[in-house]
């Protein structure tokens, strides 16, 4: 029997445009975790679309309420 756990860290560098890799990835590994996610505090709740056996904790690093958005999205961590 193995206890073990699989644990990777990925830069998805955008995750809505890295969606099918983190798919695979949920196939392999136990746990992910995800950088520069580049999601806003709204788009947060698509974490947890890419597979429903895994829990899903997401922090933007963009602060909508300060300023209005400009340029690319940045930043992002995601478990």
């Amino acid at each position: 029997m193995n206890n073990s756990l699989s644990v990777i860290s990925f830069n998805c560098k955008n995750f809505k445009s890295s969606v099918e890799e983190i798919k695979a990835l949920t196939e392999t590994y136990d746990i992910i975790l995800l950088q520069e996610t580049w999601l806003t505090n709204i788009d947060l709740p698509t974490l947890s679309l890419v597979n429903e056996s895994f829990y899903t904790k997401g922090i933007s690093s963009m602060d909508l309420e300060e300023s209005i958005l400009i340029g690319r999205p940045h930043g992002g961590l995601a478990f």
